[in-house]
């Protein structure tokens, strides 16, 4: 079965279309089935990368869109706005997620954890991924950037992280009040 999904060609396997008969070989309908996959480790492993790659593009392109002015700094919440919307939603989400079953509450959490993965290895000073640069910069130089250099930018960047949380809470508590 080929569909076009977002303009390209997209060939779902396990997935047939045609007739269905009734006892006596008579076609009643035309019907559409969807096969499940056998769970092999190479078929488990495939679907995690699709769901990982699909996470990612989306929390990398939000992370985009803030970075090239598609979305404002107004669009982000802090800690208050956070905790208001998860109030919000989490009884609603929780409850759907155990209605329809575990593996949607595994998907939430595995978006989460991918979330915060990502967040924590860019290359933004006094997270994971700064460090990575540094490591980097010693691989290509042969020497570690001087430690001094190393301090001043990860004091520098949790500064201007805990300025942005600040921003980002007095802007929630602008909005919630």
């Amino acid at each position: 079965f080929t569909v076009l999904r977002n303009g390209h060609v997209v060939h779902l396997p396990g997935v047939t279309v045609g007739p269905s008969t009734d006892a006596d070989g008579n076609t009643i309908a035309i019907d559409f089935r969807v096969a499940a996959l056998s769970k092999t480790p190479r078929h488990v492993l495939q679907r995690t990368g699709t769901l990982f790659r699909y996470y990612s593009t989306a929390i990398l392109g939000g992370f985009w869109q803030l970075a090239t002015g598609q979305v404002g700094v107004e669009e982000l919440s802090g800690p208050i706005g956070t905790a208001t919307t998860i109030g919000q939603a989490t009884v609603s989400a929780v409850n759907q997620a155990v209605h329809y079953g575990w593996r949607e509450v595994l998907s939430l959490l595995a978006l989460l954890t991918i979330n915060v993965g990502i967040f924590n290895l860019l290359p933004i000073p006094a997270l994971d991924g700064c460090k990575l640069i540094f490591l980097l910069i010693e691989a290509i130089f042969g020497r570690a950037a001087p430690q001094k250099l190393q301090m001043v930018v990860n004091t520098v960047g949790m500064a201007l992280l805990l300025w942005l949380m600040v921003l980002v809470t007095m802007q929630d508590i602008t909005r919630f009040l």
